[in-house]
């Protein structure tokens, strides 16, 4: 079959199995992807009469599933061993995919809910991965989701319309509303509240049921729920609602299924309590995205327990078209999910939203969470811990982390942590309050020798050096080598380390993760800030060098020419640190500061006419301040630079240095990031941050080179 082939031509179901299998003999290898494009369950027989002719196939069922697990299930029925996940599939994918074809049926039934961004996803990305390493893909799906993709793709289309007794059916309200259900199979009490929310009157069981009975070509029921027989019908269907109705309804769902919560309380969560339980734990998140009320779950802890992971992530990408602003639960998500945080159980994955809150300081979220009904398997007791996406000042300290050792201190129970370069301390284990250190050097301080003792070996000698701590080194792995490789049991709790700091859980451990998606993250999300954050002000700069002078221009000792009031505030009641980071040095204790300096002879002029007083140097420029607007300018020293276009840097000089504190915890923070979607997010969070505090600043070209050149 010709790629060339148009796009608009339709053929009947067997002359589809031969297009297929004529596009596999000519050389699939190099063609990468094919889509089987019809209504009902065409497209799906249509793959399945093509994996009994090419005995070299396999076929993934996408039903319910989202496209990592879809890709994930592919690589599995293509032999690929679990222990090529998820660093080095891509190699076993092409060898033991050789010569094969992958089938991947029911596309548009992929995900928990019928609004689902997974069809998309699985038709995106699912077949371009595999046809990336070679290997050839043949998907089913419906038109509705072939019409959300922008890309032209080769396809069969099967000929046929949506069935006639889906058009005899949509004349009835209740069928209607029964289209409008998220989740596929539906509870008969849930088909009820859907249809008094639509507005009928046929409302109770044994109408519905006596209803159903009337459209055995559209409907499939059993003893506890009801499902179109054709997904292309309730899509029809949906498609053919006012945006009225259908916001009605599902605001009302959303109401409903909220009110109904007390009832579907499990410790396992929702899902565990039946199937009206399932239905709202899967359903919930996507009836409020269609109901225009997402972002009233996201303070809502005693419901966001109950949603499993995937349905929340889900709902999250759909409520905000890929990217979830600001800081909040689905933003965590996001961030979890780039690590392979998606636990099964619920209990688990509440205790990963629970642990996300504490480490942002969001105690409300945290005691809601807790409320919910959900049984914990471990629950966190202190921390000092970067969760991913977490950009602030203090989310540098202690650092990464590699060795956990169990210690009293002065008798009470202590955790020591120890990475070089950046030190040795010593924590409270019940508290995680900071005892001692950080300590740095070939010996530990005689502080440590007459405090540090031995819970199991009481009478052995303290240590004296960091080389004779580590003789004691008690870590374990923990639950995954590059998130969190560092674990150690100390009585009831369970420590865990790694490059973004500690934290301590009661109860069991977290269970070992799979590492990140292979697809990677296809959902953005705004940072996690910490909730109880102040506004940062020049004041924050020192604190990021806490070794650093901080000099204070007395008054007299300002250039008359500086009459700019906040920058003369800034350098007498504030004060500069002194310091070199990142290309940016900062020098109030160098004798040419505040020195009035000419503009660069040859240099466009900037819109500020000076005089311009030295501050500091920026990547081989000066940092001058206008002494008028007290602006910030970065003056390149000779006309030769290019690329880094913009003079000003700051509207004012309090500005600069909270856009420098910020500047700086990134770059930091994106040193020790190794998870490459984490990585590619913070490069933007570090634009915006600056962005936010200093729009027409941050214009400056510089603020965003060395972001992407060093």
């Amino acid at each position: 079959m010709s790629d060339s082939a148009p796009a608009t031509e339709r053929v009947a179901p067997d002359q589809a199995v031969a297009r297929v299998c004529d596009w596999w003999g000519e050389g699939a290898q190099a063609k990468g992807h094919l889509t089987v494009v019809g209504f009902g369950g065409g497209g799906a027989a249509v793959l399945e009469e093509v994996r009994r002719q090419i005995p070299a196939s396999v076929v993934v069922d996408a039903t319910g599933a989202d496209a990592e697990g879809v890709l994930r299930r592919a690589l599995s029925l293509l032999g690929v061993p679990d222990d090529a996940l998820p660093y080095a599939w891509a190699r076993a994918a092409s060898e033991h995919g050789a010569g094969k074809l992958v089938l991947i049926a029911h596309t548009a039934r992929a995900g928990l809910t019928r609004r689902s961004a997974q069809p998309l996803l699985v038709l995106e990305h699912v077949a371009g991965t595999l046809a990336a390493r070679g290997l050839s893909v043949v998907l089913d799906t419906l038109p509705s989701v072939m019409e959300g993709s922008p890309f032209d793709r080769p396809c069969v289309r099967l000929d046929g319309v949506p069935s006639d007794v889906g058009a005899a059916a949509s004349q009835s309200l209740p069928i209607r509303a029964l289209a409008l259900s998220e989740p596929r199979r539906v509870p008969w009490e849930v088909w009820g509240e859907l249809v008094r929310a639509a507005g009928s009157v046929e409302a109770d069981e044994t109408a519905l049921r006596a209803l159903a009975a009337r459209f055995p070509d559209v409907l499939v029921t059993t003893d506890d729920d009801v499902a179109f027989i054709d997904e292309s019908v309730a899509d029809a269907l949906r498609r053919d609602t006012s945006a009225e109705l259908s916001r009605r309804v599902n605001s009302h769902m959303v109401a409903w299924l909220r009110g109904s919560a007390p009832r579907l309380r499990h410790p396992d969560g929702w899902a565990a309590s039946g199937p009206l339980g399932r239905y709202a734990a899967h359903g919930l998140a996507m009836h409020a995205v269609q109901a225009g009320e997402f972002d009233t779950l996201l303070r809502d802890g005693e419901v966001l327990a109950n949603l499993p992971s995937s349905a929340f992530l889900d709902a999250a990408h759909c409520a905000h078209d890929g990217s979830v602003p600001d800081t909040n639960a689905a933003a965590d998500a996001v961030h979890l999910h780039m690590y392979g945080v998606s636990p099964a159980e619920q209990g688990e994955w509440a205790a990963w939203l629970h642990l996300m809150a504490t480490a942002r300081h969001d105690t409300e979220l945290c005691t809601s969470i807790e409320r919910a009904g959900v049984e914990l398997p471990w629950k966190v007791r202190w921390t000092h811990w970067r969760p991913p996406g977490g950009y602030d000042p203090s989310y540098l300290e202690p650092g990464p982390i590699s060795s956990l050792f169990d210690v009293r201190w002065h008798g009470r129970p202590a955790i020591v942590s120890s990475t070089y370069p950046h030190g040795i301390r010593v924590w409270d284990a019940e508290t995680g309050d900071l005892l001692a250190g950080p300590w740095y050097g070939d010996d530990l301080p005689a502080e440590a020798t007459a405090a540090l003792t031995w819970p199991t070996a009481p009478g052995q000698a303290p240590p004296t050096t960091p080389k004779e701590l580590r003789a004691f080194d008690a870590t374990e792995e923990g639950p995954d080598y590059e998130f969190l490789p560092a674990l150690l049991r100390s009585g009831s709790l369970t420590v865990l380390a790694g490059p973004d700091g500690l934290f301590a859980v009661e109860g069991t451990s977290p269970s070992p993760l799979p590492g990140p998606p292979i697809l990677g993250t296809k959902t953005a999300a705004g940072p996690a800030l910490l909730t109880d954050a102040t506004t940062t002000t020049a004041a924050a700069l020192p604190q990021l060098f806490s070794t650093a002078r901080v000099l204070r221009t007395p008054p007299e000792s300002l250039p008359p020419g500086l009459t700019d009031v906040t920058a003369r505030s800034v350098l007498t009641d504030i004060g500069l640190p002194t310091m070199e980071e990142k290309g940016i040095r900062l020098e109030p204790d160098y004798d040419e500061f505040l020195w009035e300096l000419p503009w660069t002879e040859g240099l466009q002029p900037p819109a500020e006419n000076g005089p311009f007083f030295r501050i500091g140097l920026w990547s081989g420029a000066e940092l001058v301040v206008d002494g008028p607007t007290g602006h910030v300018l970065r003056m390149p020293r000779s006309t030769d630079e290019s690329g880094l276009d913009g003079y000003l840097v700051a509207t004012d000089l309090d500005r600069f240095l909270a856009m420098v504190t910020w500047w700086i915890t990134g770059r930091r923070i994106l040193n020790t990031i190794e998870n490459r979607d984490e990585e590619h997010l913070f490069r933007q969070h570090i634009e915006d941050a600056v962005w936010i505090i200093d729009d027409a600043g941050s214009r400056a070209k510089i603020w965003i080179y060395a972001l992407y050149n060093d």
